[in-house]
């Protein structure tokens, strides 16, 4: 099983108090995923478009799922994708992140630009 994937049940199960039922089922609706992934060569979750998703989505309805189960897998991915956009910065992005910061700063500070409202909140990143 992918490290996100297991990283993922494992917050489920210790932070949200998730009961083991509900992460059985969450493990089995990611693997299919995972699957997919896999059948369809992309090296990391972020490489797959919502097109993609989608196709998923339609083979597991053509296979006869149930809509409950449906919407549970649709939880599942939705939770998932959630997970991997709120967890933390690796350390090599956070440095990189801070030198260009530095940089903006400094440059501000010898062209004598003051920026009154210097907060994470006024970071743009792209």
């Amino acid at each position: 099983m992918n490290k996100e994937i297991k990283l993922f049940l494992n917050y489920l199960e210790q932070v949200r108090n998730y009961s083991e039922h509900t992460v059985k089922n969450y493990s089995a609706d990611l693997k299919k995923f995972e699957k997919f992934k896999q059948q369809k060569d992309f090296e990391n979750w972020s490489n797959l478009s919502q097109h993609d998703i989608r196709d998923f989505i339609s083979g597991i309805r053509r296979a006869g799922v149930s809509p409950r189960s449906l919407a549970r897998l649709l939880s599942s991915l939705r939770s998932f994708y959630k997970f991997l956009n709120k967890r933390p910065l690796k350390e090599k992005y956070a440095l990189k992140y801070l030198r260009q910061i530095a940089d903006g700063m400094e440059y501000l500070l010898k062209n004598k630009i003051v920026h009154r409202d210097m907060k994470p909140q006024n970071i743009l990143m792209t």
